[in-house]
């Protein structure tokens, strides 16, 4: 499942692409898990203008997904995107209908696949006049009144298969912007453009930011691990780390992650997620052991035999409902997985989720 690495090899996930994407996706999960839901009853198609309302109801913009381009191709051969994966692009329109100034942030909307991973923006170099001609959308406020157009570019796996594009402003909510399964008598194809990106968007161009440079985050810390050949780079003023022979442990004062590798555990990543939680359960310090399910009854456990994750529910010693994420990403040739566990009180999940995606955003292996 689902937000932001180097590709293994063909047709496999990207270590950052591919974890960020299933720790995002426990973001989408968590909504429900606290009584929400995922999406609208009838989900939009490209050039609808969906409403968004504010804290009292009131519809304060309009967004649409006025065009998208899959694969795009017109990048700069020094951006060009990671072995197994391609650029797709999308133009979006913001229309402020409220009474204010109205902040709007393009990182926070996201491509869903068929198999629920996200992908979430990345700069990519398009030349400067293609830049000049049709703007990135960037983060900034929308006046009363008034709309902003621009391009949003996303990096996704060859073999995915887009379902929406889907906008969360915040931990609470989640607007499907667009269903990308539409047929093509409804609605433009995917990957057909609608038009060639015209007018003068009031969005600038995006400025250089650590992360389109390469430079890392304040305050960041980098842990290796030698013996199974991966990294990972965290925010060290966000997580107090503790280091072993085993792994590295993390803890930001409500959920704790562990990582560790491993050349034991089944490198096909759905079997090890399920033995994994099949030798958990048998701990005397989870009781009550239960795969979660969402509003719509369906497990929280998604991915494939390169990355998969499943998140548990469980009472401690305590007595404190808790939640367990399990995560394995297969390592390049075989030689192991990385395990990711994740641990926190139940009502902090919808919190917690993004908090560890953040994180893993940091993971790279060596190929």
């Amino acid at each position: 499942m689902a937000g932001p690495g180097t590709i293994l090899a063909a047709g496999r996930r990207s270590v950052r692409a591919g974890l960020a994407t299933l720790l995002l996706v426990v973001s989408l999960f968590a909504a429900p898990l606290a009584g929400r839901t995922l999406a609208q009853a009838d989900d939009p198609g490209l050039g609808d203008a969906v409403s968004y309302y504010g804290p009292e109801g009131d519809e304060v913009a309009t967004i649409a997904v006025a065009e998208v381009v899959d694969p795009f191709r017109d990048y700069d051969p020094n951006s060009a995107p990671e072995r197994g994966s391609h650029f797709v692009l999308l133009r979006l329109v913001v229309e402020n209908t409220g009474g204010r100034a109205l902040q709007f942030d393009p990182s926070t909307v996201a491509l869903q696949d068929t198999l629920g991973f996200l992908s979430f923006p990345r700069y990519v170099n398009r030349g400067p006049e293609a830049t000049e001609a049709n703007p990135d959308l960037t983060s900034g406020d929308v006046p009363a009144g008034g709309t902003v157009e621009g391009l949003v570019l996303f990096q996704v796996i060859n073999d995915a298969e887009l379902a929406r594009v889907v906008y969360q402003p915040s931990r609470d909510r989640l607007v499907v912007l667009a269903d990308l399964r539409r047929g093509a008598d409804a609605e433009p194809a995917v990957g057909e453009p609608t038009s060639e990106p015209t007018g003068e968007p009031t969005a600038k161009p995006a400025a250089s930011t650590p992360e389109a440079s390469g430079e890392p985050a304040v305050g960041s810390a980098v842990y290796g691990n030698a013996a199974f050949g991966f990294g990972l780079a965290y925010d060290g003023e966000l997580w107090d780390a503790s280091e072993s022979a085993d792994g590295l442990t993390l803890s930001n004062g409500v959920s704790t992650v562990r990582v560790t590798g491993s050349d034991v555990l089944p490198t096909e990543a759905t079997t090890c997620v399920e033995d994994v939680a099949a030798d958990l359960a048998l701990t005397p310090a989870r009781q009550d052991y239960m795969l979660l399910e969402g509003n719509d009854g369906e497990p929280v456990t998604a991915g494939d035999a390169d990355a998969a994750f499943a998140i548990f529910g469980y009472t401690d010693r305590a007595g404190e409902e808790m939640f367990e994420q399990i995560t394995c990403v297969a390592l390049p040739e075989e030689r192991g997985v990385v395990l990711v566990l994740q641990d926190g009180p139940l009502a902090a999940i919808a919190d917690e989720g993004p908090a560890a995606k953040a994180l893993l955003n940091g993971l790279t292996f060596e190929e």
